[in-house]
């Protein structure tokens, strides 16, 4: 496996614990007020620019909402370079935008999130 498959392997999966990890605090939060639970989801597969991508979503954003931003910020020039925590330009209003994987100064994974990486209470990755 190379070194980006890699990396984009692990962002994966520490995305995915930020999301469940956010996902629990949400559940905590909502019995103790006892509100609704947040939606949390894993999307279908779509195709940008050849390229197949998986987003996932918690909070209120749906995954019609996600893909639309997602191919976006897929569009959205990153000054960066990989394998570092860069933002992503163009974010959509409210939330932070950050990408590890940079080609062609395009990012090629990421998330986008309200409140703390932590404790996301609206978010979306790729």
């Amino acid at each position: 496996m190379d070194r980006a498959q890699d990396l984009l392997n692990r962002t994966a999966l520490g995305l995915a614990a930020v999301l469940c990890a956010g996902a629990l605090a949400s559940l905590g939060a909502a019995s103790v007020a006892n509100a609704a639970p947040a939606a949390n989801q894993i999307c279908p597969t779509f195709t940008h620019a050849g390229v197949k991508y998986k987003g996932e979503v918690i909070g209120n954003v749906t995954c019609s909402n996600a893909k639309s931003r997602i191919v976006k910020m897929l569009s959205a020039h990153v000054p960066g370079r990989s394998y570092v925590n860069e933002p992503i330009p163009g974010a959509p209003k409210g939330f932070r935008c950050n990408t590890t994987l940079v080609q062609n100064h395009q990012a090629r994974d990421g998330i986008c999130y309200t409140g703390t990486l932590a404790y996301p209470k609206n978010g979306f990755t790729w």
